[in-house]
């Protein structure tokens, strides 16, 4: 291009479309088509001027935009938050092939076209979108039981002994009985991000993952080496229950005391960031308050017990949802605390009023069938737990008493069997403790801790006598009855097994 010694061509972003600028220091008179230009200037600017007006004839100004507005910057449309994140992750990344490729034609279009690569480039497209980091991935867990799994299968076959077999512990169901317990040989299962301790402890059966639910929301789920596999916040404030659901792989239920929340989490991967299990489904309007009590019966049936009176039999859909079947929220008067599941059908129910009730849902009346008033004195019944290994219509209670109670539901007299108190610690006047009995023995006696003792107390239920005490250390917050006979006892955020001896 010729351009005279009294002007000056600016060229903007390396396009072909000039502005003409004469020098101040020359002819400071001389503006737009002045006298300074030649001929051949003069004719092009005339043509250009012309192709400006029939272009704005035609309603196109693009080039009367270029030509007299060039320095001034388009106003862009405002990016939304995920549109800004996405395009600074796409600018950072490294470009593939068709990406460049088209970025290099993009900005090869000049004049016009300009502005239209410019909004092209703003639009994100599926093309240029890299497959994102993961999301999730497999949870320390899933690891777990995929070894023990192999280790199974790969066990060799028996051989035959070349001398007689050593004949079989003795069982359970024999003549010999529970005479106390021991710490077993291996380390304590330990998290420490709980802080005032554990109130719920399950055992998954297949594979002997341990799950505890505790203080702050926080879920912990341990291998039968007593190691930390997995431990994450499930709910706001803290966590009432955390059960494992039978025949359904890896699927945890959890049950918040604050927030009021019942989920299901996929406990065989973990979201990458935070890694939490995944969330399956939180269910936020079974309940109007916290639900202080869950119990998993088998599959698909849990029972759920609230702060707000309420007590909830729901199921566990197809698609992994939940949904209520029946609600009870018109007959305890005050927070109902536990609720423990004998069948799909019939469960028991206690709480702040005292009253112990035992429902059916196939009954077509909001009521229970059976109840118990003032089970314990007038006091708050804290627990409630069927023998489920033994006579199945007997059912044990404990209480802000000094005693546990064996009832047999059967029995339209009210149906206590027997009031059990040796567990007790004699200056204890006032308890604030709340400590869970369980039966165990194949359901013949019955395990509890006791408020000030720092023991396990063991019932025998035909003799209704006991059997013994034994110093563990600690005032147990929560225990629960393990395979095999053993015995899982909570000491904050600490859980120490037992092993039961037998004579």
């Amino acid at each position: 291009m010729i351009v005279s010694d009294d002007a000056e061509a600016l060229a903007l972003d390396g396009k072909e479309n000039f502005e003409f600028k004469p020098k101040e220091e020359k002819n400071n008179n001389a503006e737009g088509t002045g006298g300074t230009l030649c001929a051949y200037e003069l004719e092009r600017l005339t043509r250009i001027q012309r192709n400006q007006q029939i272009m704005q004839n035609m309603g196109i100004d693009v080039l009367g935009s270029t030509i007299n507005g060039m320095n001034k910057k388009s106003k862009k449309r405002p990016l939304s938050s995920s549109l800004r994140t996405l395009r600074r992750s796409v600018e950072t990344k490294i470009l593939r092939r068709s990406t460049r490729t088209r970025t290099a034609r993009q900005n090869g279009n000049e004049g016009a076209d300009g502005e239209q690569n410019k909004s092209l480039e703003e639009i994100p497209e599926e093309e240029d979108q890299e497959e994102g980091e993961e999301l999730f991935e497999t949870s320390a867990v899933w690891y777990y039981c995929e070894q023990r799994q192999r280790q199974e299968q790969h066990k060799p076959p028996p051989t035959l002994p070349s001398s007689p077999p050593s004949p079989p512990p003795p069982s359970l169901s024999s003549s010999v009985f529970l005479r106390g317990y021991k710490e077993a040989n291996e380390k304590k299962l330990v998290d420490q991000s709980i802080k005032k301790g554990y109130y719920s402890i399950d055992e998954g059966r297949n594979y002997g993952l341990i799950a505890a639910a505790g203080d702050g929301g926080i879920v912990s789920i341990f291998s039968s080496a007593s190691d930390l596999l997995l431990s994450y916040k499930a709910h706001q404030g803290w966590c009432a229950n955390a059960q494992f659901v039978n025949n359904r792989n890896n699927v945890l239920a959890t049950a918040g005391g604050m927030d009021g929340t019942i989920a299901l989490w996929n406990i065989a991967s973990v979201e990458v960031k935070k890694q939490t299990p995944t969330l399956q489904t939180r269910n936020t309007d079974m309940h109007e308050a916290g639900v202080f009590s869950l119990n998993v019966f088998n599959e698909n049936s849990i029972f759920t017990a609230s702060k707000d009176r309420s007590v909830c039999s729901s199921r566990i859909t197809e698609d992994g949802q939940l949904k209520v079947l029946r609600r009870f929220d018109d007959f305890h008067s005050g927070v109902v605390k536990c609720v423990k599941a004998r069948s799909e059908d019939v469960f028991a129910t206690c709480g702040n009023d005292g009253i112990v009730a035992i429902w059916d849902t196939r009954d077509s009346k909001a009521r229970p069938v059976h109840h118990i008033e003032n089970a314990h004195g007038g006091c708050a019944v804290n627990f409630v737990e069927w023998n489920v290994e033994g006579d199945i219509n007997q059912i044990v209670t404990s209480a802000f008493d000094d005693s546990i109670n064996l009832w047999d539901v059967r029995r339209v007299d009210g149906g206590k069997l027997h009031r059990f108190n040796a567990h007790k610690h004699p200056r204890v006047q006032k308890h604030k403790m709340l400590y869970c009995p369980a039966f165990t023995f194949n359901g013949r006696a019955i395990v509890t801790a006791g408020e000030g003792t720092s023991a396990l107390t063991i019932y025998d239920i035909e003799n209704k006598s006991k059997v013994c005490s034994g110093d563990i250390g600690f005032d147990s917050t929560t225990l629960t009855c393990l395979s095999g006979g053993r015995v899982a006892a909570a000491n904050k955020r600490e859980i120490s097994i037992f092993l039961p001896i037998v004579c």
